[in-house]
């Protein structure tokens, strides 16, 4: 239950924050385990997205969003290519579902430290996907 959590912890585990501290391990000791935590956390929580409103003030939260985006696309450089096809499938549509929601007029928090987290994880976005660089669509 989301309501026995305060909104910063809420922001924290919706931005996917813990799974950097997975990734971190797992590269650091190509245990697998750690890895098999990672995608059986994904698989969970796209799951749980497919179920959660976009209007979702915590999950579809500007920063929140840009921050599960960061972690993301450092999940998938890493360790993207291990995932079943399932969940590379998703995590994909998901990742650019993300840069959209970002690039968007309607979430884009402007010149703050929120639209600061927004302009990166955009900026890792493009980085990583250079073919959408001058995409009109993101």
């Amino acid at each position: 239950n989301d309501r026995s959590f305060s909104r910063s912890i809420l922001r924290l585990i919706h931005g996917n924050v813990f799974l950097g501290d997975l990734e971190k391990a797992y590269i650091t000791t190509k245990n697998k385990k750690y890895f098999s935590c990672i995608e059986e956390i994904l698989f969970d929580y796209f799951n749980y997205l497919e179920k959660v409103p976009t209007n979702d003030k915590t999950v579809y939260h500007d920063e929140t969003i840009a921050l599960r985006l960061s972690y993301w696309l450092r999940i998938y450089l890493s360790c993207g290519k291990l995932f079943s096809q399932e969940i590379q499938i998703r995590f994909s549509a998901l990742i650019f579902d993300h840069a959209e929601l970002l690039y968007s007029e309607k979430i884009y928090a402007g010149v703050n430290n929120h639209g600061f987290f927004q302009d990166l994880a955009l900026v890792n976005f493009h980085y990583i996907f250079q073919e959408y660089k001058n995409s009109k669509k993101i």
